[in-house]
């Protein structure tokens, strides 16, 4: 009898370890897993791709003098975020104000003439297409320097007829009605003078297409102006004479609040003046 006892308490016994053994299993969880499977943990930091910045253009100074300002239209669309990677020896960090991109326009005024001739500066642009510098204009204080010439050939031309072509009656320019005010500086008579002004100049430099509010003169055009009705060419900002590169960097000068130098008598820019047929 009592061992029949003895064999009972053993037994349930028994099933008392197994069944404390399979408990502590079940709160053990499974072997062999990463903490990080579980959903209460953490997520993974994302990581970041930098954003690579186009490579830096580089300008040389293929003048004969020193320069001290920068200009550069570019093709492929507005610019921004202009930045001097490498700067001439000597040039100073040019002031917020004198470093300016405008549409297609940069323009670097370092204030001195530090730039020598051979010496180069590196520039990174960015654009809404790609960026492709279309022309380089260095100047010494807002005067185009021009390039080093390159000496003639010493070969004796050869002379050839040439053939005279009849020349086609002019076009009439559309002008403003006799006694109309208009801003000089103002190409395309949208009322101020500003950057797309500069812009609209070179891409009558370079024949390209723009709008004007009309009725407007054609760039280059010879209207008469105030100030004792002087025959000026529309769009001359300088007054020398001619439309070029030269009147949009002035314009872009003007913009950025920097001096512009202008021929004696002519309208400042900005200036209200009557335009006349």
């Amino acid at each position: 009898m009592k061992s029949v006892v003895l064999a009972s308490i053993i037994t349930i016994a028994l099933v008392c370890v197994v069944l404390a053994l399979a408990l502590w299993a079940a709160s053990s969880g499974p072997t062999g897993t990463s903490a990080s499977h579980y959903p209460c943990d953490p997520p993974p930091v994302p990581v970041l791709h930098e954003v690579v910045p186009p490579d830096p253009f580089l300008f040389a100074n293929g003048t004969h003098a020193v320069a001290s300002d920068l200009c550069v239209a570019f093709a492929g669309g507005a610019v921004n975020n202009v930045l001097i990677v490498v700067k001439a020896p000597g040039c100073p960090d040019p002031p917020l104000p004198a470093l300016v991109a405008a549409g297609n326009l940069v323009f670097i005024d370092w204030g001195v003439p530090c730039v020598d001739p051979g010496e180069m500066v590196q520039v990174t642009v960015r654009s809404e297409g790609l960026p492709v510098p279309v022309e380089v204009i260095w100047t010494l204080n807002g005067d185009p320097i021009t390039p080093t010439p390159t000496m003639p050939s010493e070969e004796t031309p050869t002379l050839s007829p040439t053939l005279v072509e009849e020349t086609p009656s002019p076009t009439p320019t559309p002008t403003p009605e006799p006694g109309q005010l208009a801003l000089w500086g103002d190409p395309d008579c949208d009322n101020d003078s500003d950057a797309v002004d500069a812009l609209k100049t070179l891409q009558h430099v370079a024949a390209i297409g723009f709008t004007q509010t009309e009725p407007c003169p054609d760039l280059g055009a010879s209207v008469a102006v105030t100030a004792g009705a002087q025959q000026r060419l529309w769009g001359d900002v300088d007054c020398d004479g001619d439309v070029d590169a030269v009147d949009a960097l002035k314009l872009l000068r003007n913009v950025a609040a920097l001096s512009v130098d202008q021929e004696p008598g002519c309208p400042a820019i900005g200036s209200e003046v009557t335009v006349e047929e």
